[in-house]
């Protein structure tokens, strides 16, 4: 077996394992059964993998439901709030970078609903230009065209089902939890990589080794700590500027007054069609500790250069 973050070659029935989580449901041997540790970089891998034709079913079907016309922040605030998170993390070293109101062409891979552009859309400080997003899923495609387009007229806006059909170069590119979904991924960075500006930055998040947390982990194949990330990111041809681990602590240990503020939250939540939308990511945002420093928190955030 060889380590797609370090390449180095290993037995996998001699180094450390531990189960997948899938929720108590049994093997059907479609999934997954154990995590496999690298001995070297400490990259967890899901074994057996997945084959790609698994994958792409999965992937296929994930939003098959969805019949949106266009994707408001108001209706979905729990993503728009993590969103925002990340930007803000993102505009703080865009300004130390390129200073207060530099134009921004985005490359946003692996969209959803597009809440990131729509965070630096929204952003006082810098001005988003372009808004390029790659996005599988066709009608996730068609409903970021019908929000751009009404919500942000003034913006560039272009949507394409996978990397290599976007063209030109872009000042940022963000790679929000795609990672940990693919088998390789060392091909896709070294592609993005390609696409940057010479001054372009690289936003990368991935869970925390979510295995610690979480009950059921598929479709994730990869499980990254900081220097799994690190290595494979600098093995890409990138130069990392930033790494660190942002939310709650893990499961058994809660956010700071979590039970009082997530009682909060909630009533929140129920308010959200008249409630500031911003009001209620702050308030979700604080609830999930997002904007807070945490090396061991749920998840891990990395910018880098050429």
């Amino acid at each position: 077996m060889i380590c797609p973050a370090c390449s180095n070659r290993f037995d996998e029935q001699t180094v450390p394992r531990r189960e997948y989580p899938l929720r108590g449901k049994e093997q059907d041997g479609r999934h997954p059964s154990s995590i496999v540790f690298c001995p070297t970089c400490e990259l967890g891998m899901a074994w057996p993998a997945p084959v790609a034709e698994q994958m792409d079913e999965y992937n296929a079907a994930f939003w098959e439901t969805a019949q949106e016309l266009t994707f408001e922040p108001k209706r979905y605030p729990n993503y728009y709030a993590l969103a925002k998170a990340r930007w803000a993390q993102i505009e703080r070293n865009l300004i130390e970078k390129s200073g207060e109101h530099c134009e921004l062409a985005l490359l946003d891979i692996g969209a959803g609903h597009g809440f990131l552009g729509w965070a630096a859309a929204r952003s006082g400080k810098v001005q988003l230009k372009e808004y390029t997003a790659v996005e599988p899923d066709h009608t996730f495609r068609q409903s970021l065209e019908n929000t751009w387009r009404r919500s942000w007229p003034s913006v560039k806006f272009f949507a394409f089902a996978s990397l290599p059909q976007v063209p030109g170069r872009f000042d940022l590119v963000v790679l929000s939890h795609v990672l940990e979904h693919l088998p390789d991924p060392r091909p896709t960075l070294e592609s993005v990589r390609e696409k940057l500006s010479p001054n372009g930055m690289v936003f990368i998040e991935v869970p925390n080794q979510d295995y610690r947390f979480k009950q059921y982990l598929f479709p994730h194949v990869l499980f990254f700590n900081r220097q799994s990330l690190e290595t494979l990111v600098r093995g890409s041809g990138l130069m990392p500027a930033f790494l660190g681990g942002f939310g709650r602590r893990v499961a058994g240990q809660p956010s700071w007054d979590s039970e009082r503020l997530g009682l909060l939250t909630k009533s929140v939540l129920k308010l959200k069609g008249i409630l500031p939308v911003d009001l209620v990511a702050d308030f979700l945002n604080r609830d999930l500790c997002a904007d807070r420093r945490n090396e061991e928190g749920t998840w891990l955030r990395l910018l880098a250069g050429r």
